[in-house]
């Protein structure tokens, strides 16, 4: 098996375009460096999330976020599920944070901006993103 950064771009890459036996496979392996311990569990929620699973997807996304606490793209994804759960104050506390660890997350700030006038009342309230 190979490992290192190729590796993490090849599992991200066959769970987004749905090899995701082989994907969980690398994935579980790389949770076990440290180096690689956030973008495995990363990689493990987008699985999850491609397969309807929500639930998982965000407790993997979490451990993701709580492992490299500037993981932007987790921060994203948690947003999405957020979202999709009817919860947009939820999900402006979490597309905030991956643009704070990642001022340049285009999608993140897109996402944003979809949210007008919700997004001023989330800022004006002082909350910060779940934990």
């Amino acid at each position: 098996m190979q490992t290192g950064r190729y590796t993490v771009i090849e599992a991200l890459n066959l769970a987004r375009t749905g090899g995701y036996v082989r994907a969980r496979r690398l994935l579980c392996k790389l949770r076990k460096q440290p180096e690689f311990e956030a973008d495995a569990f990363y990689g493990l929620g987008l699985i999850e999330w491609c397969q309807q699973n929500s639930d998982n997807a965000k407790a993997y996304f979490r451990k993701a976020t709580q492992v490299d606490p500037s993981h932007a793209d987790a921060f994203y994804q948690l947003a999405k599920i957020a979202d999709s759960r009817g919860d947009p104050v939820t999900a402006e506390l979490y597309l905030k944070s991956a643009i704070a660890v990642k001022p340049g997350h285009v999608m993140a700030m897109e996402a944003l901006a979809k949210h007008g006038v919700i997004m001023q009342a989330a800022a004006t309230s002082g909350r910060s993103a779940p934990t």
